[in-house]
């Protein structure tokens, strides 16, 4: 019971589009390694990135890791990023994604033992966005989504709240002449009278689509919900321009892939995270029989605000190299040119390892994700490995066991010769 209540000092202390900056800890040092120990607990005991072999439904940004010094003592907070975001309605009409709602939390309890929590808020209707107190229901869960437990806040106080997910029942559309889909409404609820009033806040919809044959209806829901509002995202385009000089189909496919599905959201909002408005960059990508080993090259410098990547696919390396691979190189190659324009630690001489060391902390899930976003049928081992493609000389890489290097090795290996993977570039 204690540990609960510590926990909700710190929901109360520590709103985090609220903090006042005079609770972050300021000895950097102290910082840096209050940040670090966090996270080879979180990597070790909470989510082991190796043995991980699901895709994960969340991302944990340590990038933009902060320690604020509230009752309980030094808390790590990082933002996390939701996979397939659900967005919270607001009364205004807008929606805020649950990336922007949503950070873990790893503290230690007056016995010394570590907790990572992942604190979900929900903003009533009523509430406008930074104002204190806050306004609304805040869940807490532990990393595997279980609910720990959860409050509601109404400016005056805080009562125990219970969550459930709910639907309503699904309805069949015509999506073609030959398709037909059943598309379920899904929404988040919270009750505080034992479920006499519900409060819900719409998620998402989902859709089972199959050709030829109408699909089979569906069950109920519980709870009061209204019709569900239009889900519009909330656009973090920090990629200013983008120059295509490619002239490989299959380089071309790859970038258009990534333009269309990765580059205009999931990768704006992570690097707004990290960045804020200084993230704005103009990248460019071409090609060349380049010598050596490297599958490509990129430049970049800073202009105020705005980073300028260049990013050179060597032909000669990726000639037979399936869509997967050449997908993860640029994901890669991007990463270094906002890195070198917006550098993490600009004191750090070796660019280039800083840049790795940097990728393998935030943006290994990141880029396998992306990957199994744009091909579904990708084993999430396989895109894993294709993440760590490059990384070979991190300390975090070189210490894995060796079953695990050769199992990367190879994989890459097969993906970048076409034998694994789509090689089609039409």
């Amino acid at each position: 019971m204690k540990k609960i209540v510590f926990l909700f000092v710190i929901i109360l202390v520590a709103v985090i589009y609220a903090c006042n900056k005079k609770d972050l800890i300021t000895n950097s040092k102290s910082e840096t390694e209050l940040i670090k120990d966090a996270y080879n607990y979180f990597i070790t005991d909470v989510n082991p990135v190796v043995e991980s072999n699901t895709r994960p439904n969340k991302i944990a940004l340590w990038g933009a890791a902060k320690v604020y010094q509230l009752e309980v003592g030094p808390v790590v907070v990082v933002p996390v990023f939701v996979i397939k975001a659900k967005y919270i309605t607001m009364n205004d009409g807008n929606h805020v994604s649950a990336t922007e709602l949503t950070y873990l939390y790893v503290y230690k309890d007056e016995k010394n033992k570590k907790h990572a929590e992942v604190v979900t808020k929900i903003p009533a209707p009523n509430y406008i966005m930074g104002q204190v107190p806050f306004l609304g229901a805040t869940k807490i869960e532990d990393w595997k989504g279980n609910l720990l437990s959860a409050y509601l806040n109404d400016g005056n106080k805080s009562q125990p709240a219970t969550f459930t997910t709910l639907y309503r029942p699904p309805r069949t559309e015509t999506t073609g002449p030959a398709q037909t889909c059943t598309v379920t409404d899904w929404y988040d609820c919270h009750t505080t009278d034992d479920g006499a009033t519900w409060y819900c806040n719409y998620l998402q919809t989902t859709s089972v689509c199959v050709d030829n044959t109408p699909p089979s209806g569906g069950g109920g829901g519980g709870g009061s919900v209204g019709a569900p509002p239009p889900v519009s995202v909330t656009q973090l385009y920090q990629i200013k321009q983008i120059r295509d000089s490619l002239k490989n189909p299959c380089f071309k496919k790859a970038l258009k892939n990534l333009r269309g599905q990765i580059f205009d959201s999931r990768y704006s909002a992570i690097l707004y995270e990290f960045y804020g408005n200084k993230s704005n960059s103009d990248l460019s990508f071409s090609e060349a029989p380049l010598a050596g080993n490297d599958c490509a090259v990129t430049t970049g410098y800073a202009s105020g605000i705005y980073g300028t990547g260049r990013t050179v696919l060597n032909t000669n390396q990726l000639k037979n190299a399936s869509q997967e691979f050449i997908t993860a190189t640029l994901m890669h190659e991007t990463l270094h040119a906002y890195m070198l324009g917006h550098p993490p630690d600009p004191t750090v001489a070796d660019k280039n390892g800083r840049d790795h060391n940097q990728m393998v902390k935030d943006y290994i899930n990141i880029i396998a994700d992306a990957l199994s976003e744009i091909f579904p049928n990708l084993l999430w081992e396989d895109a894993l490995a294709l993440a760590w493609g490059g990384l070979d000389e991190t300390d975090t890489y070189i210490n894995m066991a060796k079953a695990d290097k050769d199992k990367i090795e190879s994989i890459n290996i097969f993906y970048k010769s076409g034998v694994n993977g789509t090689t089609n570039c039409n």
